[in-house]
């Protein structure tokens, strides 16, 4: 089995953390060898994101790719889940599953020419020295300016849909959830009413997947870890826990419930 993993911070993980993200628990349910790019920028690090991809494409079918990163917004997760799950393809390692992680609709792909974060990366073989690509967010790169609603929940239903029927296209299985809340106005949009919402993992059977996780895991203390809402273990645990009884639901995948194996209860 091969699955393909993309989000924020609330879905990053890395190499050597045991207690990881979504990612990782799947990995460990599947008993697959778990990926994540968590050191990698992947738009000005491109030599070595396809090392690394090259790396994990030598497990053949036998891996988790975790892409999810810092900060990351929902062009960026679009983006490169096209251009990534289309590598996969021609380099024979088709996801079995993709499941994608929806991020706050302010934050937006940008490019800016302030050139000290360079410092901090291992680019000296890299080609896209010349500029710095980011995502800009009411709390990192304000100055860039993040979008504005109701622009930005317009424009994340758009990247859903367009990522929905990509990965129909594919015959791709995958689950969708959001972690932070669109705006209720959406669902009075025509393309919302064109998303098969069988797909969308939510905190609770019978919530909307527009009013995202953030809201209900701040309200329970040891789902989180601070103040904007990061999944503690017991909170990856639990989203990981509600991936799986999706998977179950829609593809027939064998589940033990998560208190029964090696799950906690939030």
């Amino acid at each position: 089995m091969i699955i393909y993993v993309n989000g924020c911070s609330h879905s990053k993980h890395d190499d050597n953390l045991n207690n990881g993200s979504a990612g990782f628990y799947l990995s460990k349910y599947f008993n697959l060898k778990n990926f994540s790019t968590w050191n990698i920028f992947q738009w000005i690090q491109p030599t070595s994101f396809e090392k690394k991809l090259q790396e994990v494409c030598d497990e053949k079918d036998n891996f988790v790719l975790n892409v999810s990163n810092d900060g990351k917004s929902n062009d960026a997760i679009y983006f490169e889940s096209v251009d990534n799950i289309l590598r996969l393809i021609k380099k024979g390692c088709k996801p079995n599953l993709v499941t994608i992680q929806w991020s706050g609709p302010s934050r937006r792909l940008v490019m800016s020419i302030d050139m000290e974060n360079h410092s901090k990366l291992d680019t000296l073989n890299e080609t896209n020295m010349d500029m710095f690509i980011t995502n800009c967010n009411p709390n990192d790169h304000s100055d860039l300016l993040p979008h504005l609603e109701p622009l930005g929940s317009i424009q994340t239903l758009f990247f859903i849909y367009s990522m929905q029927e990509f990965l129909k296209k594919h015959n791709i299985n995958y689950t969708f959830h959001c972690y932070m809340e669109l705006l209720d106005d959406i669902k009075n949009h025509y393309v919302f009413k064109m998303l098969d919402l069988s797909k969308f993992v939510t905190f609770n059977d019978g919530d909307y997947f527009y009013n995202g996780w953030l809201n209900k895991m701040k309200n329970i203390p040891t789902a989180i870890i601070d103040e904007f809402g990061h999944p503690s273990v017991l909170g990856k645990q639990y989203i990981s826990h509600r991936i799986l009884r999706k998977l179950q639901d829609l593809y027939n995948i064998e589940y033990e419930d998560y208190d029964k194996k090696f799950f906690n209860v939030i």
